[in-house]
C-alpha cells in the first residue's frame, strides 16, 4: 500500500482548541481505517508546519478524499496537490538514480549516503 506524508498548519481556531488535538488525531486515524488505510506515525513539529501524518492509503484518490475532509479543500484541488507531490517524488527519485549511476560509472565516490 502506498505511503503518504500529510503536512498540516494549525488554524487560529485550531490553536484555541489545541487541548482537543489528541481526540482529533484519533478521529483522523479512524477515518483512515474506514477508508482502508492507516496512520503509521504522527508528529508535532516546529517550523513551517505544525504537524505531520505519515499514513498508508489504498490509492491517490483515497488520500485526496481524506485530505479534502481534513483540510476543507475541494476534491479537485486536493487531487491536483496529490498528483503534483507524486510527480515530484518520481522526478527526484529518478534524479537520485541518475546521480548514483553517473557516480558509479565515472568511478567517483557515491553521492552522500549512497550505495
Amino acid at each position: 500500500m502506498p505511503s503518504y506524508v500529510m503536512l498540516f498548519h494549525f488554524t487560529h481556531e485550531g490553536l484555541e482548541h489545541v487541548k482537543q488535538s489528541p481526540d482529533r488525531v484519533d478521529k483522523i486515524k479512524k477515518v483512515f481505517r474506514q477508508s482502508g488505510g492507516k496512520v503509521k506515525d504522527f508528529y508535532l513539529m516546529m517550523g513551517e508546519y505544525d504537524s505531520v501524518f505519515i499514513a498508508e492509503a489504498p490509492d491517490d484518490e483515497t488520500i485526496a478524499r481524506i485530505a479534502t475532509m481534513e483540510e476543507g479543500k475541494t476534491l479537485p484541488e486536493t487531487r491536483i496537490e496529490v498528483q503534483v507531490a507524486a510527480n515530484l517524488f518520481e522526478f527526484y527519485g529518478e534524479e537520485c538514480r541518475r546521480s548514483f549511476v553517473s557516480a558509479r560509472e565515472s568511478g567517483g565516490p557515491a553521492p552522500a549516503g549512497g550505495v
